[in-house]
């Protein structure tokens, strides 16, 4: 697993490929899984939560306001 450290970085890991990421809950106890697509076409992040296949489309302003920005800040979201 290699923690993701930027939005930029997050970009370039999932432009034009979906990436199979985390968030890591309570101190590592736990995990939220996401596939994340950017598409550079349509400036989009395509996030599908894994645990209700729920799937969302974000701004970078929106993933940045959302949990996953909120695990980039304090250093919680990994790649497999």
């Amino acid at each position: 697993m290699t923690k993701i450290n930027s939005i930029t970085e997050l970009k370039q890991l999932s432009d034009n490929e979906a990436l199979e990421c985390f968030i890591s809950l309570a101190g590592g106890l736990a995990r939220s899984s996401k596939n994340i697509f950017y598409d550079s076409e349509a400036k989009l992040y395509n996030v599908c939560h894994e645990i209700d296949w729920h799937y969302e489309d974000y701004t970078e302003v929106d993933l940045l306001r959302s949990n996953i920005g909120e695990a980039l800040k304090v250093g919680a979201l990994f790649a497999y």
